[in-house]
């Protein structure tokens, strides 16, 4: 289960990485 948390994270991190590369690309 503690793995299940520590790829979710992995994701979100990831997924508010993008999403603040866009934000900069598009500005």
């Amino acid at each position: 289960m503690k793995s299940f948390y520590k790829s979710l994270a992995t994701l979100i991190l990831f997924f508010v990485g993008f999403l603040l590369f866009s934000s900069f690309e598009l500005k």
